[in-house]
């Protein structure tokens, strides 16, 4: 973990020395475990499931009584005002990872002036939604009030100068009276004269001196996204977890995985044994038997490295690859092998594969993938174990020894305990 990263986590753990408690408000318990989940490189290569991510945050929204609904959902705002407070004042900078920052997006959002940025409805590309919403909360909103901070005080410069001499004239097309453009140029002190009266005039202001400025189209994007109204029947992240977690799971694990990107970066299965399970070693040499150029194998456990086109043989593999029918045969196509055995692939383009996962975890199929050629036989099974996506790779019937997708879960490091399995060996879980 980086010194950065350990200083935040102090700055949120705030120990009461006098109580013994290294929490001793919930908010800050809060904080510091969403910092370490969604925060830290340390679990940069870890996916959050929907349960981990439950746990750290809770259902604080899922509530009938609106005070007590308001009142636990407090507990999560005031846990990201802590968070964005303490990497400010460490690292000087306002720069969350990718995974907090869509999680702050959402909290802002369901708090926000755009009530229809957190409702979906049945068809909604929830993808684009988490786009929309971290653009409206940390792009459109903040290159708004730069573009705003910029323009006024430009004009006030400007106008300040001018307004002895052509004050009553700036006024009048302005639309506003010459005591107002006192107050938003600060030349006058008043009750009246306070912030929200201020914002008005500096937007009338803004409107007279700069015509042309982007700030108008920026502002015109948000109203546009602001009065956009969800159709039909809706549903609400302010009232459900389960439609929160659908907005921002993009962000975290493929349903019904431990361990499995949903999108974002690419997801491995690697041997525990390479010497002895590594796979595309006998993938080529079954497609050397089907070529009918059977040959002496110069090494113990296969072809050389140097025989070996790694994604020739694997392609053509792929094809000759069948299917119980639970799901496609064609789904390894878009998955990439390596030399040492270990096979990568990517939702976003393996997206058969990634449907056949979540389609195992929801109905509880067991897809079997196999090749044969005689008496030989190399088999893939797919199956749900505890609620979570499971795989084995057999040959012949006996299990070849592949880890966990991405290498699993880091023991006890989240203070979660993994799930122990009642695995063979040779299984792995996704």
């Amino acid at each position: 973990m980086l010194d950065d990263e350990k200083a935040i986590l102090e700055k949120l753990e705030k120990t009461s020395v006098a109580r013994n408690k290294p929490c001793p408000y919930e908010s800050m318990c809060h904080a510091q475990k969403i910092y370490l989940l969604l925060g830290t490189t340390k679990f940069q290569d870890r996916c959050i499931t929907r349960e981990k991510l439950k746990d750290v945050i809770g259902e604080n929204w899922n509530w009938k009584l609106p005070w007590f609904e308001s009142h636990k959902f407090k507990k999560l705002q005031t846990a990201m005002h802590r968070i964005e407070k303490a990497v400010k004042e460490v690292t000087g900078e306002s720069t969350l990872s990718p995974k907090l920052k869509a999680l702050s997006a959402m909290v802002k959002a369901m708090n926000g002036e755009a009530e229809n940025l957190v409702t979906v409805e049945k068809g909604t590309d929830l993808k684009q939604k988490l786009r929309d919403i971290i653009h409206f909360e940390y792009e459109l909103n903040k290159e708004i009030k730069r573009m705003e901070k910029d323009d006024l005080a430009e004009v006030k410069k400007d106008l300040q100068n001018r307004f002895d001499e052509e004050g009553e004239d700036i006024a009048k097309n302005a639309g506003m009276s010459l005591n107002e453009l006192k107050c938003v140029l600060g030349l006058k002190r008043s009750r009246w004269c306070k912030d929200k009266k201020k914002h008005s005039l500096n937007v009338k202001l803004l409107q007279y001196a700069k015509p042309n400025s982007k700030l108008h189209k920026l502002k015109a994007e948000k109203t546009k996204m602001i009065l956009k109204k969800c159709q039909g029947k809706c549903k609400n992240a302010k009232k459900s977890f389960d439609t929160f977690y659908d907005i921002l799971k993009h962000q975290l694990c493929l349903p019904y995985t431990q361990h499995t990107f949903l999108q974002g970066r690419s997801n491995t299965i690697k041997p525990r044994n390479a010497a002895r399970a590594n796979i595309i070693k006998r993938i080529a040499a079954f497609v050397n038997r089907q070529r009918r150029r059977r040959r002496r194998l110069l090494a113990k456990d296969g072809l050389t490295d140097e025989d070996i086109n790694y994604e020739a043989h694997w392609e053509e593999f792929t094809s000759m690859v069948k299917s119980n029918g639970k799901c496609h045969h064609s789904v390894l196509k878009h998955v990439h092998v390596e030399s040492d055995g270990t096979f990568s692939f990517e939702c976003s383009k393996a997206e058969e594969l990634c449907n056949c996962i979540v389609k195992v975890g929801k109905d509880g199929v067991e897809p079997n993938f196999y090749a044969k050629d005689g008496d030989y036989k190399l088999e893939l099974n797919v199956f749900r174990d505890g609620g979570y996506v499971s795989y084995e790779i057999l040959e012949n019937g006996e299990a070849l020894a592949y880890g966990d997708v991405n290498e699993g879960d880091v023991e006890g490091a989240t203070g979660y305990r993994r799930r122990r399995r009642l695995l063979g060996r040779g299984r792995g879980a996704s």
